[in-house]
């Protein structure tokens, strides 16, 4: 009888000393368990004597013959290829192309780059690892035709270990588009999680994103003449997104950042989505970064951010005029213009610090500027630039090195909502039902609790009403500061029902407004008005609630009108995602553990949840996500709220081992098992020769630490678990190697 057949699947657990890549002999515990009649002292005493006789007869086996099965493998990493086809699916709307591994994946970047994913449906059936191996963006923009136009639906799974380091195409372009998705045409990515590294460096413009680098094109309904363009919609995007723009020889730097997306055209649109990654954007001209997009000439509505963004304008050389350097920074959108258009932030709360440096600075905890112009000879209707119903949590800082160049002069404008706000012509920018109760700071130029600069246009289109702030603005002594809007350039401001607390980290005095030649005054509140709803009894009631005892980190008014979406404290909020802290787990009979559910937003949590199992037979769960394994086998248990759910798959093995650790030369191992049974050490030398053997009983549902003294030269231990019967038990590990 061959070597191999000698052996059964009998679950040997094995630890590497060294690195051996093979060993000489497998244990046969059918034959082991009948010689020692189930005593475990005639274990000790003839182990030796019957592994010696098998090393007689067993010629040399790998490794991975011995091992047990692995458990349930996670998603396959990337091997950089490129697949030939899709898992399945035809591409339409009801039969979309299916996406399992990261080699359908890239197939997508492919199609998208020979202009092939026009009006093509995909859905991602499963979690990808992307391995941090360098990703080619789906849609270069390399020619024309090499956009993505599709609808990609993540399905909730989240696509890991993305690495991006985008260049300009050689011979094709200047821009770089830098994402998962660099550029977008009339497509639609929805329900997805994305997190690694997206960077790009030494391009003219660069637009970078944690989704995508540019969202564009539009389409008219010829019935409505409503427009509409592409959709990012229910993503998350948690790493860093770090690019630097630089010179060349025909002319200024772009550099374009977001978590979500770099660039979003007119008409097209990101909802529900959230940042949790590191933003960076630097460039030797202009800057435009956000936690959700560099710059916004659509919409944005109902997103979070919670990373910290910072933009850099590294000035080296001059050139004439006066929109050179100029440096966009927001918590949520870096520049909200609109020109024929009308842009829109909405719904959206800022967490992250808002850092801004360099160049003409406008940096603030929504947006950097809230611009909107038209040209006022069109006598068509207005144009309207809009922040509205928006919080901002962190702190905004900024401070620009370069005081003048050739036809201008730089400064700093901070606020807490934005850094400056700008109507022109026939548009007009609004700031309307927000609050910050961040810190503000600026070295020079103005800073405000609410707005930096108000620079009003022709025809005075701008307006700040139903705004407050209650956090600290300070500034050195050459910035002007003030409660509410810091400078006021030209004309007359249009301000109404704006207040601000006046807290004592202030270093000196604030008016409402820090300067303003029309004699505008806004008084500050005490804590005490700002716990007062009469104070503010003209708000709109369907967006504001006066929140109490709120978390004195967040505010040093612990009583004051909080939006109710979004809102810190609020637990009424749509939830708009659902997530396990744990997707797959390995559980032994008997054993508990306790599955805990986040939300997107953050604010949804406290919300009822309703658990299940897809069968109780092998594992329960009870209201609170505690999970108890019944038997042997696999279920899932999923969570859902509304419509909303998610999913962690469960096996149940007989028995299964801890991690190796070792001191003093014992070696100990935890072994749990789901019943009564023996633990087996055995050691072998670097060529697979049987050197000593040691035993721990095991009680069922009782975790106990195995261990053995290593005799001299052990190279490799393997570990053995059976029941009281000498039956072998299949242990849930591979081999550890030290």
């Amino acid at each position: 009888m061959g070597a191999a057949n000698l052996f059964l699947s009998i679950g040997v657990y094995s630890y590497r000393i060294s690195n051996i890549d093979s060993y000489a002999i497998l244990l046969n515990f059918w034959h082991l368990g009948y010689a020692l009649h189930k005593r475990k002292e005639i274990l000790l005493m003839k182990m030796k004597r019957i592994l010696s006789l098998l090393l007689s007869i067993l010629i040399t086996v790998s490794l991975a013959a011995a091992t047990a099965p692995a458990a349930l493998a996670e998603s396959p990493v990337w091997d950089g290829s490129v697949a030939d086809s899709f898992a399945g699916g035809s591409g339409t709307t009801e039969d979309p192309y299916q996406i399992e591994n990261g080699a359908q994946l890239a197939l997508l970047a492919k199609q998208a780059d020979n202009g092939e994913t026009g009006y093509k449906s995909y859905v991602l059936t499963r979690d990808i690892d992307l391995g941090n191996k360098p990703w080619t963006p789906i849609g270069t923009k390399r020619l024309a035709y090499c956009v993505f136009e599709g609808d990609f639906d993540g399905g909730g799974h989240a696509v890991t270990n993305l690495f991006v380091d985008t260049r300009a195409p050689e011979g094709y372009s200047d821009t770089a588009y830098a994402a998962l998705f660099g550029y977008v045409d009339l497509g639609t990515i929805r329900n997805l999680f994305v997190s690694g590294r997206v960077q790009s460096t030494g391009c003219k413009t660069i637009m970078a994103g944690g989704i995508a680098g540019f969202i564009g094109g539009t389409t008219t309904n010829s019935e409505s003449g409503t427009e509409s363009g592409s959709l990012i919609s229910g993503c998350i995007f948690a790493g860093s997104v770090s690019v630097k723009a630089e010179e060349t020889d025909s002319g200024r730097a772009y550099a374009y950042a977001g978590g979500i997306a770099g660039n979003i055209g007119h008409a097209n649109e990101v909802l529900n989505c959230q940042n949790n990654g590191e933003i960076y954007c630097e460039s030797s001209h202009q800057v435009y970064v956000g936690g959700i997009a560099g710059s916004n000439s659509g919409s944005v509505f109902n997103c979070r951010s919670t990373g910290n963004v910072t933009g850099i304008s590294a000035v080296t050389t001059f050139l004439s005029g006066g929109q050179g350097y100029m440096n966009y920074v927001g918590g949520i959108v870096g520049r909200n213009y609109g020109y024929l258009n009308s842009p829109a932030i909405s719904n959206c709360l800022n967490a992250g610090a808002v850092v801004g440096k360099g160049g003409e600075l406008y940096a603030g905890g929504i947006v950097g500027e809230n611009l909107c112009q038209r040209d006022i000879t069109l006598k068509s209707a207005l144009n309207y630039g809009t922040v509205s119903s928006c919080t901002n949590l962190g702190n905004v800082s900024g401070m620009s090195e370069v005081k003048s160049y050739i036809g201008s002069t730089t400064a700093a404008y901070v606020g807490g909502v934005a850094g400056g706000i700008r109507g022109f012509g026939r548009g007009q920018a609004r700031i309307t039902d927000c609050y910050s109760v961040g810190g503000v700071s600026c070295s020079d130029g103005a800073a405000g609790g609410v707005v930096g600069v108000y620079k009003n246009g022709v025809n005075n289109w701008m307006t700040v009403e139903y705004c407050y702030a209650a956090g600290a603005v300070t500034g050195s002594e050459e910035a002007v500061l003030g409660g509410v809007i810091g400078l006021v350039t030209d004309g007359e401001p249009t301000v109404s029902d704006c207040s601000y607390y006046q807290s004592e980290d202030t270093n000196r005095d604030l008016n409402g407004i820090g300067k303003n030649d029309f004699g505008v005054v806004l008084d500050p509140l005490s804590v005490e008005a700002f716990g007062d709803w009469s104070h503010f009894s003209g708000w709109d009631q369907d967006l504001w609630k006066l929140g109490k005892a709120l978390d004195p980190s967040i505010s040093p008014v612990t009583a004051r009108p909080i939006l109710k979406n979004p809102d810190e404290s609020d637990k009424s909020v749509p939830v708009l995602g659902i997530s396990l802290d744990r997707t797959s787990l390995t559980l032994v009979v008997g054993e508990r553990a306790k599955l805990t559910a986040s939300f997107f937003p953050p604010d949804g949590a406290g919300q009822p949840l309703l658990w299940g199992t897809s069968d109780p037979a092998v594992v329960k769960v009870d209201e609170d996500g505690n999970v108890t394994a019944v038997a042997l086998g696999s279920a899932r248990i999923a969570v859902a709220v509304g419509d909303l759910g998610a999913v962690c798959s469960l096996t149940v093995v007989p028995a299964r081992l801890g991690s190796f650790s070792e001191e003093g030369g014992v070696l100990s191992i935890p072994v749990l098992c789901g019943s009564d049974g023996t633990a087996i050490l055995a050691a072998y030398n670097a060529k697979g020769q049987f050197l000593g053997a040691s035993a721990a009983a095991l009680t069922a549902g009782k975790e106990v630490a195995a261990s053995f003294s290593l005799p001299e030269g052990a190279e490799a231990i393997r570990v053995f678990v059976v029941d009281r019967n000498w039956s072998p038990l299949i242990p849930c590990g591979e081999t550890a190697v030290k």
